[in-house]
């Protein structure tokens, strides 16, 4: 598997694994959510992509299937996180966007 899709896995796993500890009932840190709303309303607002797509799918305006909204969120994370890894491997050093040289030019 390429460097690429291994890194946006990762990270869609990192970031699936925050929006749980930040949005779920049954995470650890519920409590501190609620008394801090600011994280919450942040991970709300990076998942809203996923969950607009999930109310056009399912047309359920009011409820979609949490199945569907989790399987919307995984896509997403996995999308930014092959982005990401492709934006961090073409800024490295030694690995810019400049064309490289042909061999045997002059």
């Amino acid at each position: 598997m390429p460097k690429i899709f291994r890194n946006g896995f990762c990270f869609a796993a990192l970031a699936l694994a925050f929006s749980w500890l930040l949005l779920a009932e049954s995470s650890p840190a519920h409590d501190w959510i609620l008394v801090h709303p600011l994280a919450s309303n942040l991970a709300m607002a990076a998942n809203l992509p996923a969950y607009l797509v999930a109310v056009l799918v399912s047309g359920n305006v009011h409820a979609p299937g949490t199945a569907l909204v989790n399987s919307a969120m995984a896509v997403q994370w996995i999308l930014v996180g092959q982005l990401f890894a492709w934006g961090y491997s073409r800024l490295r050093p030694n690995n810019s966007f400049k064309p490289n040289p042909l061999r045997g030019s002059a």
